[in-house]
């Protein structure tokens, strides 16, 4: 493998994007390896701010010790977010092709730096909405990562507060995301509120970072295309020199012209919703005029911005009704990720800088929201845009003539006269900067004709400039006992600061979303009315069951969810009794009114909810349950529901029927026979309309011996088959989550499962440049966290409540799967196991018995509460359990016999585990403590998978 440098980066960046780097991009790598990142990047759109994801990369190949392992580019709009994630997945492909010599010699240095040599050079993790149990991404900390997040998700996560995200798993997500992470944090001008708060984080609160060998602090870049005003003790900023703009390529993009005519539509004052209505309604009368005109125009690719989702979504209908000649695609940051994957790959094909459109293909219009106005690499050759605060119009004309290749673009910029007054309203969005720009606008104009190139655009005086960009919403100071409640995580205290506020501001409503998937088998709850109190109840129980049994076979991925406002679908269901609220425990049935920020919800397809797959509250036409395919795309399991409520169209017509109740065995295996048999040609019926199932149906093994087939019940009641592949099924879902812990994967015993551990934890704690002590600390708690599984009525229950079973074979950590509820609970009920009690606080007692273990600990504090906390308890509260026939526990370790009765787990026990958690945070800081709890639990989560799998030594 040749030596990488500075002087091999430009061949790096033509193998990954095609093009040779800018003056600005090869300066920013010298810079980079020399001294470090520089604080801000000023760069304007369209020169490929996007690229210092490869300098990041690139970087840590070269100089691991100095740079950082995750690299997470951060951006306040859910679609910028969607296209790096696709730019992320072209880099990991170039990566992965043998003819990019330097390509892979990057691959193979990043390799050299995971635990497993043989694992993908780099991984892409696209932070949706959090999804429980749907934590896959974080296992692997100690491999090069790339990540594409919003404001929201990220910040929510570095806050323990993950929206979506279980209370088990939120120390989880905050401790690796609070190390060894890079955040470059786009458009920073959107994103000021959470801007202050990294600063703070990384200033204020390092000490668990450094001085006590907690991990690599993170580190912050802010970049924009467009920055504010800047005080005078700011750090200076990154900027283009001469050379860039004597680069040929780059000066034609500095250079491109966008004029632009400034058109007033006549709207009416008032709030109303008649006159609202109606002013919407110009407004898109108008934007559509535009439209045609650009068209008859020559312009094959138009832009619609607009400030309103209604607004777009109006726009959208109706030129597919009226004008059926024009390709129209309608973008926001309300769709499901499966179906914005489709809706990106038209925007790239449509409408994307390397598009290249057959001729004779027909015209096409993006109509959008302002999701698109940051980063978006698309190049239209027409724009209609409504005024907004100046900025953002800048960044929206950042989609014009992106490239400088069409020299007869065109756009308009429509002003709404209601808004326009000196006596108007703010505006929601933009406040009086819209007014203001709109002023500043018909001042500089020309016959209303202005050129928003960005050499063209005259520059403004910076007291002016304060006017026409909205005002820079500040966090409230981030206090030290924010971070101390917010770290009280299971469960969360009351009350609760909303971290929303140092996310968007104090002054600015907070997004408050939910995340909404639809399901077509879901079991309706029956509406009160019933004959009886108890058969109401007993049809409830009923309903609750058959959506926790499809629940628990297809659970929600984040490919699936749609953000939704959480104002918007109470009013939306507020004729509903209910819906199905889904958690870290479960479905449960709850009222619109109790759902909270952050709750994922599950409703029946047949009620609408999306229109050209993005979010509309007025849609009554059914939605396509996409469970199977978001499932495989997610998570790599091939799993299918045979029924024809959830099927494609062209399969759904000869589904075969499973054996009644009462039917022989002879009759099950007859039926059985006849399913395989459907299965075998499934792929070849599939016509070209459900194209997409494909991939599904061809991941389920044709050999009969690798399927799994069950029988269970539709959402109407009947039996259906469902099938996964076996060899799909036996791949353990790594968790920690509570009851499904230890039933997911074929039985492993209790010293092997401690062992491998032991050793994950302490490759993790490597990787992660822990000091030496700690490292030692980690791995040693490894060794000790299970070791309350001993005790006789966990073992019986691990053996599906059998204690005799229990008594007859080797101590174990995993059991065969119990995937079903119900059997679960039989289990638990028959084992003995006092509902509620924690195996972990087992596991401390019986370290706290043992002088032997006591004094192989460097900081015996840490080491019981890392033990204690494995499954998210003890921070810093521990479950008040009643276990009123006690036991006595024995385990055989390391050559020594620990015993302890189980009548030790006391309210002593639990009131020292909240103090020592408030002082290893005193001393190691609120996300040091919870990074190391994560290099364990991850290192558990890894030995669950890949069971005797042991890493490579150092």
């Amino acid at each position: 493998m040749a030596e990488l440098g500075l002087d091999r980066f430009p061949a790096f960046v033509e193998e990954v994007t095609g093009f040779t780097p800018f003056p600005w991009q090869r300066r920013l790598m010298a810079t980079v390896l020399e001294t470090g990142w520089p604080a801000v990047l000023d760069l304007p759109t369209g020169t490929g701010k996007t690229t210092a994801l490869l300098i990041a990369l690139y970087a840590l190949a070269v100089a691991p010790e100095r740079s950082a392992r995750r690299i997470a580019l951060v951006v306040d709009r859910r679609i910028i977010v969607d296209q790096v994630s696709d730019f992320a997945h072209r880099l990991k492909l170039a990566l992965d092709d043998p003819d990019n010599p330097t390509c892979h010699d990057v691959a193979a240095r990043l390799r050299e730096l995971c635990t497993d040599p043989h694992a993908s050079p780099v991984r892409l993790v696209h932070l949706r909405g959090g999804i429980p149990r749907d934590d896959t991404w974080l296992g692997t900390p100690d491999r090069p990562t790339l990540i594409a997040s919003t404001v929201d998700q990220v910040g929510s996560r570095l806050l323990f507060r993950g929206y979506g995200v279980s209370e088990s798993m939120r120390p989880v997500h905050a401790g690796v995301l609070a190390r060894d992470t890079l955040y470059l944090l786009d458009e920073v001008h959107l994103a000021t509120a959470f801007q202050q708060t990294l600063h703070h984080l990384e200033h204020t609160y390092r000490s668990g970072a450094e001085g006590s060998g907690t991990g690599r602090p993170f580190r912050v870049v802010a970049m924009s295309a467009t920055p504010r005003p800047q005080p005078e003790d700011a750090p200076e900023a990154f900027h283009l020199h001469d050379e860039d703009y004597a680069d040929p390529e780059l000066a034609k993009r500095l250079g491109a012209p966008r004029p632009a005519t400034l058109e007033l539509v006549k709207t009416k004052q008032g709030n109303d919703p008649t006159t609202t209505a109606i002013n919407r309604q110009r407004v898109a009368d108008a934007a559509i005029r535009r439209v045609h005109e650009a068209i008859d125009g020559g312009a094959r690719a138009v832009g619609v911005v607009l400030n309103r989702i209604d607004t777009a979504r109006r726009i959208a209908r109706l030129l597919d009704d009226h004008a059926p000649d024009l390709e129209v695609v309608l973008v926001t940051g309300r769709m499901r990720p499966f179906d914005k994957r489709d809706v990106q790959a038209a925007l790239t094909r449509l409408a994307g800088t390397r598009s290249e459109r057959p001729p004779g293909s027909p015209p096409a219009v993006i109509v959008a929201t302002s999701c698109i106005e940051a980063g978006a690499d698309l190049d239209f050759d027409a724009l209609v845009t409504e005024v907004a605060s100046l900025d953002a119009l800048r960044q929206r004309f950042g989609r014009l003539n992106r490239l400088g290749n069409h020299p007869h673009a065109r756009a308009w910029v429509l002003g709404r006269k209601d808004q326009l007054g000196s006596r108007s309203s703010p505006d929601p969005i933009y406040g009086d900067a819209l007014r203001h720009t709109w002023d500043h606008l018909t001042t500089i104009a020309e016959d209303d004709a202005i050129d928003f190139g960005l050499t063209a655009f005259p520059s403004v005086d910076p007291e002016r400039l304060v006017e026409l960009l909205p005002p820079a919403v500040d966090a409230p100071v981030l206090f030290p006992s924010y971070l101390d409640m917010w770290s009280e995580t299971r469960p969360a205290p009351h009350p609760d600061p909303d971290v929303s506020l140092w996310l968007h501001g104090k002054d600015r409503p907070p997004d408050r979303d939910v995340h909404v998937v639809f399901r077509a088998d879901l079991q309706p709850v029956p509406p009160a009315p019933a004959p009886t109190h108890h058969e109401l109840e007993h049809a409830r129980a009923r309903a609750r069951a058959q959506v926790m049994e499809a629940l628990e076979f297809l659970p929600p991925v984040a490919q699936e969810a749609v953000a939704v406002p959480l104002w918007e679908l109470k009013q939306w269901r507020a004729d509903h009794e209910g819906l199905w609220r889904w958690s870290a425990d479960g479905a449960e049935w709850v009222k619109p009114s109790s759902l909270r920020p952050g709750d994922t919800v599950i409703v029946p397809t047949m009620g609408g909810g999306l229109s050209k797959a993005t979010w509309d509250p007025t849609s009554t036409e059914p939605v396509t349950d996409i469970a199977e395919l978001a499932t495989l795309e997610a998570k790599r399991i091939a799993k299918l529901r045979i029924d024809p409520d959830t099927l494609p169209a062209s399969i759904r017509s000869d589904v075969p029927t499973p054996p009644g109740d009462d039917d022989d065995p002879e009759a099950f295996e007859r039926a059985r026979t006849r399913c395989h048999e459907w299965l075998d040609g499934l792929a070849d019926r599939l016509d070209a309309s459900d194209a997409p199932w494909r991939p599904l149906v061809e991941a389920l093994p044709r050999a009969r011996a690798e399927r799994d087939l069950v029988v269970a019940r539709s959402g109407r009641g009947a039996p259906i088959w469902r099938v996964m592949s076996a060899s799909r099924a036996r791949a353990f879902e790594a968790t920690t989550e509570d009851e499904v812990s230890v039933f997911t994967g074929a039985p492993v015993s209790l010293a092997d499962h401690l062992a491998d551990v032991e050793a994950w934890a302490a490759a993790f704690a490597r990787t992660a440049g822990l000091a030496p002590d700690l490292a030692h600390d980690v791995a040693l708690a490894g060794l000790l966290h299970d070791i309350g599984k001993a005790d006789p009525r966990f073992q019986a229950l691990l053996h599906g409540g059998d204690p005799i079973a229990a008594a007859g074979g080797a101590q174990l950590a995993k059991s065969v799967p119990l995937h079903d509820l119900a059997a679960r609970r039989r289990a638990t009920e028959r084992s003995g196991w006092p509902a509620g009690l924690r195996h972990e606080l087992l596991s401390l007692a019986l370290l706290d018995a043992s002088p032997e273990l006591r004094a192989e600990a460097r900081d015996l504090d840490l080491v019981r509460h890392l033990v204690a906390s494995h499954h998210g308890w003890c921070r810093p509260w521990v479950p008040v359990v009643d276990d009123p026939h006690p036991v006595s526990i024995r385990v055989e370790l390391a050559g020594t016999t620990l015993e302890v009765n189980s009548a030790a787990v006391d309210d002593a026990l639990g009131i020292e585990c909240a103090s020592r958690f408030r002082r290893l945070c005193r001393r190691l800081g609120h996300h040091g403590v919870a990074y190391l709890e994560a290099l364990l639990r991850l290192g558990d989560h890894r030995a669950s998978a890949t069971p005797r799998v042991h890493p490579p030594s150092p």
